[in-house]
């Protein structure tokens, strides 16, 4: 039988905490600590660029969920890339992202039902996962 996805995500947790703490509960908490703080981090960062105080899903698309393009995207990933020392080296940006004049019409066309399916999703989950990798690395394709 397949797993909700809370069970899934609660399994998940249940092993990173076992491979970064073992049997010391203080170092797993504080590990799970760190992680909570930077997808904070992350989440008020997206935040303030959006100019909403929504809590972001895990699933949130960057892109096409929240509607970050163009320059506001830019900005994003530059801001995570000096505050947090990533590469986002093999990262292409048009896949993921239009430019800023791009964006507008796009974000217009979407409102009337006809979203963009040309760029590949980055998700809110997949942005916190290459901060804490540190390096830029595509997402595993859809099973």
């Amino acid at each position: 039988m397949p797993l909700s996805a809370d069970e899934l995500e609660r399994r998940l947790r249940r092993e990173k905490i076992k491979k970064t703490g073992g049997d010391d509960p203080v170092a797993a908490l504080r590990c799970l600590g760190d992680d909570l703080r930077l997808q904070a981090e992350i989440e008020e960062r997206i935040q303030k660029i959006h100019g909403s105080k929504k809590p972001i899903p895990g699933s949130a698309r960057i892109y096409h969920d929240l509607q970050l393009g163009g320059d506001d995207a830019f900005e994003l990933l530059e801001g995570i890339s000096k505050a947090h020392g990533v590469s986002f080296e093999g990262f292409r940006f048009d896949d993921c992202f239009p430019n800023e004049t791009e964006h507008l019409w796009l974000m217009w066309k979407a409102r009337f039902g006809f979203p963009d399916h040309k760029r590949k999703a980055l998700t809110f989950d997949h942005l916190v996962d290459v901060v804490r990798r540190g390096t830029w690395f595509d997402p595993l394709a859809d099973i």
